[in-house]
């Protein structure tokens, strides 16, 4: 799996749209589009913020680990925040944890700033 395709993978699995990142990146929305046609490969340049946005190690996107940590903690963090039953958490939810999470912290960074 390419690095965009973990990328676009991660986008969706956590609810998240190609606007929310190039928005956090600063980048122009046709941005994404032309990294997914293949014509620009600019991305690489942001992979580091990329990483912090979606959550993973550079490493992960880039391919030299092979296992997403984070994608074996939706389990844990979401048995921490319900106390234990989490048969009734729909994806809905965990992608308003994550992005709670991200808030928490954007305000972290503003306030320290």
């Amino acid at each position: 799996m390419s690095t965009l395709d973990k990328i676009c993978e991660l986008l969706d699995r956590q609810g998240k749209k190609q606007k929310d990142l190039t928005d956090f990146l600063g980048i122009s929305k046709n941005s994404f589009t032309d990294w997914k046609s293949g014509r620009i490969k600019s991305y690489t340049k942001h992979i580091p913020k990329i990483a912090e946005f979606l959550g993973v190690s550079t490493d992960y996107l880039l391919g030299t680990q092979k296992e997403n940590p984070a994608a074996n903690s939706d389990e844990a963090l979401m048995f921490a925040l319900w106390g234990g039953d989490t048969s009734d958490i729909t994806s809905e939810m965990l992608a308003d944890v994550r992005k709670f999470a991200q808030f928490i912290r954007e305000k972290k960074k503003d306030d320290s700033q």
